[in-house]
């Protein structure tokens, strides 16, 4: 197949190289949001491009090497997000100043990649860490949305904001879907929700982590 087209799920530089190598394929690895405000691709591991018809981006420096990712998307006139904070890092190049920022965030110099949201896991005692939680809504009928909300290592709620003839079968098919990625030490509780909780940022998140890290 000469391309592949990834997205959702970060991919390291290794997996990048691997797919090229065995299928001989162009990987182009794409970075995005479910709030659609901006985009950005790769077709070399850690050499990401921003979109700057897609949407506009600004890049906001850490102390950690990185950039908070506020974007302000072109093209939704039905819900547009103006400077909206996306929760993602952009990684930055070494000596990356001023000037630097602008030309990447307009995608005229390249950036290694992307730290993804920084609570969209849940954590175990162990310190595993539990991704990839958005695919389970992709195997239920009649639900309008789901979240997580982890109130210790132990406990783990979701909440359902349910569609007209949401039932026990589908609650069931939740706990199904869900206890493939959870661990069985993680208890798992189910509410039936009219709108999903928000954090201290005032976002309904997938996940929110509702108890202080010892």
């Amino acid at each position: 197949m000469p391309v592949i087209l990834s997205s959702s799920e970060m991919m390291s530089p290794s997996l990048h190289l691997t797919l090229e190598d065995y299928f001989g394929s162009t990987v182009i690895n794409y970075y995005g949001q479910a709030e659609r405000v901006c985009l950005a691709y790769s077709t070399k591991p850690e050499e990401f491009y921003f979109h700057p018809r897609y949407g506009k981006a600004e890049l906001v420096p850490t102390d950690e090497g990185t950039a908070k990712i506020i974007a302000t998307g072109y093209w939704n006139s039905a819900m547009p997000l103006i400077r909206y904070n996306t929760g993602d890092l952009a990684m930055l190049p070494p000596h990356c100043g001023k000037q630097e920022l602008e030309e990447i965030a307009q995608g005229l110099r390249p950036f290694p990649g992307i730290l993804g949201r920084d609570n969209e896991y849940l954590l175990t005692r162990d310190g595993l860490r539990v991704t990839g939680l958005n695919q389970v809504s992709r195997e239920i009928n009649n639900i309008f949305q789901l979240q997580f909300v982890q109130e210790s290592f132990d406990s783990l709620i979701i909440n359902v904001i349910p569609l007209p003839r949401f039932g026990k079968s589908d609650e069931a098919d939740i706990l199904e879907q869900t206890r493939l990625k959870v661990p069985a030490s993680m208890n798992i509780k189910i509410c039936v929700v009219p709108k999903p909780a928000t954090g201290k940022n005032g976002k309904a998140q997938l996940i929110l982590r509702n108890f202080e890290l010892p």
